[in-house]
């Protein structure tokens, strides 16, 4: 438009089609008109320093021109390329309006953001002028079992750009996962429309975390000393999207365990929005598990852990023979024996037949009369978990 300063950028790339990332390179332009007179002024060229070039113009005659753009005395890609200054801009045109900046948006769900639209003539040129909210919109493409609220247009900016307003509060997208806006000037889709929301779960929260076994149909925890107990945290945001893992923020996720020993366990981060908890007990008791996220308890905690001794080990078993040091010939003396696992946990035999028999030991007895010593075979029975009973009677 006449008399308004009018700008746009020029970015290098290599033979292969990458960007160039620094500037300095020999880049001209100029202009070449199809009249007798310049409809050009304040024509300049400024290096960005990121690969670009960003080339200022003012308009001050209506006319037809061309930009001359040329990299160390060639001419860049569709370089000369037709431009003309007009007396004011037409009507909003949707095949030249478009998307300003990505089409591709993340944001947190529960969130809100704008997809922001320049508005162009049938040539290309930018609208600045006049309010043109009315028609300009934007709407969700279906996404099946999500019910979306439509987003709004606002007034134009300072810039003359259109913000197509997602839904906020109470309407926002809580839904983890990627939606489609459509913009629309009177029902036609501009350029780079739809544009792509990729809605991402929000921070961790701990009432909607909970504890989850490894695989269906498995207890949560081991029963037995010294097997590996292992499950999963199930780690959501307060709309229970699953928090998936980003190794730039780290979970505080933390086990406290209570009970008859010292607990250690590893928390490690797994990429569906889980976290993996192995820990091993090797003695038996019942033992309680809380589970904070930061400072507070996730959903399902605390819990008990009952955990059983392993099958019992005979050779980790204990007697207790105290009443054998002195034994009257003739008179039977008791002895007890209690079956342990091979962490020393009491351990059930379930009733297994155990034997004893005593013999003579050469280091209080002579050769001569040990030979004389017959083997008597102690009456030992059953008492329970693991406790066994005995009587030996020598003469």
């Amino acid at each position: 438009v006449v008399n308004v300063p009018a700008q746009f950028d020029v970015t290098l790339y290599d033979a292969f089609g990458n960007r160039r990332n620094q500037g300095g390179e020999p880049v001209t332009v100029s202009t070449i008109d199809t009249g007798a007179f310049s409809v050009v002024a304040d024509l300049s060229l400024t290096d960005l320093f990121d690969g670009s070039y960003r080339i200022k113009f003012r308009g001050i005659i209506v006319g037809d021109f061309e930009f001359n753009i040329r990299w160390n005395g060639t001419a860049l890609g569709g370089s000369p390329f037709p431009a003309r200054i007009v007396l004011t801009t037409g009507i909003p045109d949707a095949t030249t309006s478009t998307i300003v900046g990505s089409n591709k948006i993340s944001i947190e769900a529960g969130k809100s953001i704008s997809v922001m639209v320049e508005l162009r003539d049938r040539y290309g040129i930018k609208i600045t002028t006049g309010q043109h909210s009315q028609i300009v919109g934007g709407q969700f493409l279906p996404s099946p079992g999500v019910k979306l609220t439509p987003p709004t247009t606002g007034l134009s900016d300072t810039d003359a750009l259109y913000p197509i307003i997602l839904p906020t509060a109470s309407s926002a997208v809580t839904q983890a996962g990627t939606y489609y806006v459509q913009i629309m000037i009177d029902g036609v889709e501009v350029r780079l429309s739809p544009a792509t929301i990729r809605v991402i779960a929000a921070s961790a929260y701990a009432p909607a975390c909970e504890p989850r076994p490894m695989t269906v149909g498995r207890s949560l925890f081991p029963v037995v000393a010294g097997a590996t107990g292992q499950f999963l945290v199930d780690v959501r945001d307060v709309y229970f999207n699953p928090v998936l893992y980003d190794p730039r923020s780290k979970l505080d996720l933390r086990n406290a365990f209570s009970g008859p020993s010292a607990v250690s366990a590893r928390v490690i981060d797994r990429l569906l929005g889980f976290s993996e908890v192995t820990y091993a007990i090797t003695r038996a008791g019942t033992y309680e598990l809380l589970i904070t996220l930061v400072t507070s308890v996730i959903s399902g905690v605390p819990f008990a852990i009952e955990v059983l001794a392993a099958p019992f080990d005979a050779s980790k078993a204990t007697a207790n023979t105290t009443a054998l040091a002195h034994v009257r010939a003739g008179d039977p003396a008791p002895f007890s024996v209690q079956c342990v696992d091979v962490y020393g946990n009491d351990a059930d035999t379930a009733g297994a037949e155990m034997t004893g028999v005593a013999t003579s030991d050469l280091q209080f007895t002579s050769a001569l009369v040990a030979q004389e010593v017959v083997p008597t075979q102690a009456s030992i029975a059953y008492a329970s978990a693991g406790l066994y009973g005995g009587r030996l009677r020598v003469t």
